[in-house]
């Protein structure tokens, strides 16, 4: 399977270092861990900020911050969303919205530092 379209754990996708970070590389881009954690499957029915009921029977969670974001709409809102230019700790970034869907990816677009919801 590519692993431009594959949904897997940080473990899955290939690694790229760069300036003595480590990177998963997943289509063109490139991903920070707590990116691919936080798109990851939650396994459950239920929002993600809702507490998991003792024997709720929902699933499992991969992560705790799991928000069930596939890569492949991580890349439709980079590429398709409204984009807005931040910088945070003096690091130029861009914001990228789509429906409520949120990236946040360094300004040239090529490493994905988190994805989220926005309400």
């Amino acid at each position: 399977m590519s692993s431009g379209s594959w949904w897997g754990f940080w473990r899955d996708y290939p690694k790229v270092v760069l300036n003595g970070r480590t990177y998963a590389q997943i289509g063109n881009r490139l991903y920070t861990e707590h990116a691919v954690d936080r798109f990851l499957p939650s396994g459950r029915r239920s929002v993600g900020n809702v507490p998991v009921a003792q024997n709720e029977g929902g699933g499992h969670m991969f992560h705790d911050k799991a928000r069930s974001i596939p890569p492949a709409y991580v890349e439709e809102t980079i590429v398709r969303g409204m984009k807005k230019p931040i910088i945070e700790n003096s690091e130029q970034r861009t914001i990228h919205v789509l429906g409520d869907l949120e990236v946040v990816t360094t300004r040239d677009n090529r490493i994905v530092i988190t994805v989220g919801y926005h309400h």
